[in-house]
């Protein structure tokens, strides 16, 4: 078993949910990120893209409900709208 894939013991894992509207909005963060080549967010706003296209939520790890919403709100820097903190998940 892959243990690296498994959350921290003191992490939350929040779901986020992006509007599909805001999926190229994504998808242009992830391109200028690659251009900076700041590769971790490469990562995170391609997966928030194509979360957005499926209507889908992304998982993210935090260490509190505070820092989700710090970084949901981190998104409107980048032209879209703050996703919707949904839940925890499990």
């Amino acid at each position: 078993m892959n243990t690296d894939l498994a959350p921290k013991p003191d992490t939350l894992r929040i779901a986020m949910r992006f509007e599909r509207s805001d999926a190229a909005n994504l998808r242009a963060a992830a391109d200028r990120a690659k251009v900076k080549d700041i590769l971790a967010d490469v990562g995170t706003f391609e997966l928030a893209a194509d979360a957005a296209l499926r209507g889908e939520p992304l998982i993210f790890e935090c260490e509190s409900i505070e820092e989700a919403a710090l970084i949901a709100a981190g998104y409107t820097l980048h032209g879209c709208r703050a996703p919707t903190l949904e839940s925890r998940v499990g």
